[in-house]
């Protein structure tokens, strides 16, 4: 009861009253500024990690699983696409050099040999000799060697001759040679390298002569 009494003496005086009110609203205000200071110090914190969380986010590397090919395929892959060639062609101590460009069925290339260099294209069956102003059309391209052992399709089929188990397969590290064996009339060996994505070369030996075939897909043409 007396300190009920000692209140309401206090509210009843007109400067404590105030005083009373005062300190009431101070309390709040202090409060209040307690909350927004301890509420700001959460969103610093926030702000800071954020970027870290994002920094290490895009740090991360990215593993990206890459489509597995089959090796059939790839062969099927080479013989459909298009791509940049150099073929190195060797006869005892003679060589001739083909490099250039398979696009859409067309043969854009340059041979190379004791005798000189001449660019040529071949469209279809139809081979010309690139001259400055002109084309010619030449028969004399392949005279050398022999053509067959250039032409993808026909290196198939000597391969799908042999047995699967007949044929040795080496591997290193991302590189694998599939090495066929033929036996005829004459032998014939046929080493084809791929990496992970593509055919990258096709070696070719007989009797005395190799045939060096190399291989680039072009992705985008």
């Amino acid at each position: 009861m007396m300190e009920q009494s000692f209140w309401k003496k206090c509210w009843e005086n007109p400067r404590l009253r105030a005083l009373i009110k005062f300190l009431i609203w101070v309390i709040i205000l202090a409060i209040l500024i307690g909350v927004l200071w301890i509420n700001n110090k959460i969103n610093e914190k926030t702000v800071k990690e954020e970027p870290n969380k994002i920094k290490d986010t895009v740090n991360q590397p990215v593993e990206v699983e890459e489509e597995k090919i089959e090796y059939q395929d790839k062969l099927q892959q080479l013989v459909a696409s298009d791509y940049e060639f150099i073929y190195m062609i060797t006869k005892k101590d003679e060589k001739t050099r083909y490099e250039g460009k398979k696009i859409n069925n067309i043969i854009y290339g340059y041979k190379q040999n004791t005798e000189g260099i001449i660019k040529y294209r071949i469209d279809g069956k139809k081979i010309y000799q690139i001259l400055i102003d002109n084309e010619i059309s030449i028969s004399t391209l392949y005279d050398d060697i022999d053509s067959s052992l250039l032409d993808l399709n026909y290196i198939l089929g000597l391969i799908n001759q042999v047995a699967p188990d007949d044929c040795i397969v080496t591997e290193e590290e991302a590189i694998t040679t599939y090495d066929y064996n033929l036996k005829g009339e004459e032998e014939l060996e046929i080493l084809v390298t791929e990496n992970k994505s593509a055919i990258e070369q096709i070696m070719i030996k007989r009797n005395d002569e190799v045939y060096t075939l190399n291989y680039t897909l072009l992705k985008n043409i």
